[in-house]
């Protein structure tokens, strides 16, 4: 599987929930390349690194891609 997230906004980072709600934390928050651990459903959180830097709880615009790998 093959998740990237682009935006404007460089503290936007992304984790992904196992199906057994455990958090797979990435070595790299904007984009992943993984084989995943277990089947089931996975949901990509994601979240401002230290409160968006200034961002004052505004929304922040990013584009999030999930594909799969062959």
């Amino acid at each position: 599987m093959r998740v990237e997230l682009n935006g404007k906004n460089p503290l936007a980072y992304l984790t992904l929930i196992q199906p057994d709600g455990k958090e797979m934390v990435p070595a790299e928050t904007r984009g992943l390349l993984l084989t995943l651990p277990m089947d089931g459903q996975y949901s990509v959180k994601v979240f401002l690194f230290r409160d968006g830097a200034g961002s004052d709880g505004k929304p922040v615009d990013y584009r999030l891609r999930v594909l799969p790998v062959k």
